[in-house]
């Protein structure tokens, strides 16, 4: 997988997860045991062919800085794995607030 971790100073994005994942705890979903680390999936690897090229190429941006977003919003979606690759459905949308 290749990802960016995502920095969030107002703690916002740690408060929604812990909110939601109570939420699904009551919906008899199991809660993680890991650490939330916020990040950003930019791209799953097929296989493991031309890795070591890869690492070095995405390394030169360990430390570099994106800019910033605002997420005013969470789609929920489906994902139906096909011969082809995952398809991906919406299936709500959650308007966020300013709290």
């Amino acid at each position: 997988m290749i990802w960016v971790g995502l920095t969030d100073k107002t703690g916002r994005a740690e408060k929604l997860q812990s909110l939601l994942e109570d939420t699904y705890a009551q919906m008899g979903f199991r809660k993680e045991n890991r650490s939330f680390r916020p990040h950003l999936t930019l791209g799953r690897l097929k296989s493991s062919k031309n890795t070591d090229q890869l690492r070095q190429a995405v390394e030169k941006f360990a430390n570099k800085e994106f800019g910033s977003q605002l997420a005013d919003q969470i789609i929920i979606f489906s994902s139906q794995l096909k011969p082809d690759g995952p398809v991906y459905s919406p299936m709500a949308t959650i308007k966020l607030g300013n709290e």
